[in-house]
């Protein structure tokens, strides 16, 4: 596995503002959903108070709901209106804490067809993952909202594969889109490559477009 499960499932801990936060779970994510923060929802600019509120919003555990501005909060507020690189910094460390713990897993997914379609699972509603946890996991209510994005989404998915659906999670390694080039290869060496380190149902398809583009283009120079 690689650093998207890890961070999934040992969350770091991090101060921002002011405030220890350590899990980005399922009740954080549906509680800055229901305030419409654009920590959550997205937005053309993200205010102080829209910073503050989403820190205070991601320290509350399943089934706390206070929100209300502490006196720190105030004192923030002001040491960050007056400094904008400050608030600038504070912004970018919440994002990546957040997403440090939101990463889905990323894997080929069989279809009904038999086809493998490569796809990027981004997970159900927070309500639907915190339900597949307390069903297929035997969680409790409280363990499965408190329980981060990301891990979340890895579990759901894992369930999956376990009842049958075909899955092939992918590594960081998977993803590299690093250029490479395939332009030397004979149709013999092409063919092999595709058929070690592809799903069945994309050997083909690989193959045919390699010799469509890739072979013809070189060809043709």
């Amino acid at each position: 596995m690689d650093d998207r499960f890890f961070n999934s499932f040992l969350p770091p801990t991090i101060k921002i503002c002011g405030t220890e936060l350590s899990s980005f779970t399922l009740w954080n994510h549906l509680a800055l959903s229901a305030i419409n923060s654009p920590m959550a929802v997205g937005g053309d600019s993200i205010s102080v108070p829209d910073l503050l509120l989403a820190v205070r919003t991601c320290a509350l555990n399943y089934g706390e709901s206070n929100i209300k501005p502490r006196l720190r909060d105030v004192r923030w507020r002001i040491k960050l209106s007056r400094n904008t690189r400050l608030f600038r910094k504070e912004t970018e460390k919440f994002y990546k804490w957040m997403e440090l713990q939101s990463s889905p897993p990323i894997f080929y997914r069989g279809g009904t067809s038999g086809d493998i379609n490569k796809g990027i699972e981004r997970g159900s509603r927070c309500l639907g993952l915190a339900c597949s946890l307390m069903y297929r996991g035997g969680l409790t209510e409280s363990e499965a909202w408190n329980c981060t994005l990301g891990k979340a989404m890895w579990m759901d998915a894992q369930f999956a594969k376990l009842e049958g659906m075909e899955l092939r999670f992918m590594d960081d390694e998977d993803l590299v889109e690093d250029a490479v080039d395939l332009s030397n290869l004979t149709d013999s060496e092409a063919l092999e490559k595709f058929t070690a380190e592809l799903p069945a149902g994309l050997v083909q398809a690989t193959y045919k477009h390699w010799i469509d583009n890739i072979k013809k283009k070189e060809g043709s120079e």
